[in-house]
């Protein structure tokens, strides 16, 4: 979270700069400048490559090593791509930061319009998605 801090203090110092951005809010100049914050972008990113996990895109990835998918086609909630981390023996911390249990939670609560066809669509779907308030880092 430091690190995610400090790097995104150095985006919010450059937009400042920028010609007549200076007395404009930060979540504003991000907007005017479409752009997004890093822990959003780095979110975004773990999903893609969930997608590659779950759909054999990454073809020497073990999907048994960090999912369980549980397809549902008659679910009346969410998508029907639901997925299970796969559990892990570790220390309680590490279990926290660990990549299949942070995406979970994230991948399930999507919408269910979200389109699982192909990659190129579903990173679409991830654009139009709020996933702010996925993320937990305070500003």
């Amino acid at each position: 979270v430091k690190d995610i801090i400090l790097l995104e203090s150095v985006q919010r110092k450059f937009t400042k700069r920028l010609p007549r951005m200076r007395n404009i809010p930060y979540s504003q100049r991000l907007k005017l400048l479409n752009l997004e914050r890093l822990d959003v972008r780095h979110l975004r990113a773990d999903l893609m490559f969930a997608y590659k996990i779950v759909f054999g895109i990454i073809s020497d990835t073990d999907i048994s090593q960090f999912f369980t998918v549980c397809r549902n086609e008659y679910n009346t909630r969410g998508h029907q791509f639901r997925l299970l981390a796969t559990p892990t023996r570790a220390s309680r911390d590490t279990i926290h930061y660990f990549y299949s249990l942070r995406v979970v939670r994230v991948w399930n609560s999507l919408p269910a319009d979200t389109d699982f066809s192909s990659l190129l669509r579903f990173k679409k779907s991830l654009y139009c998605a709020n996933l702010q308030n996925f993320c937990t880092v305070c500003y």
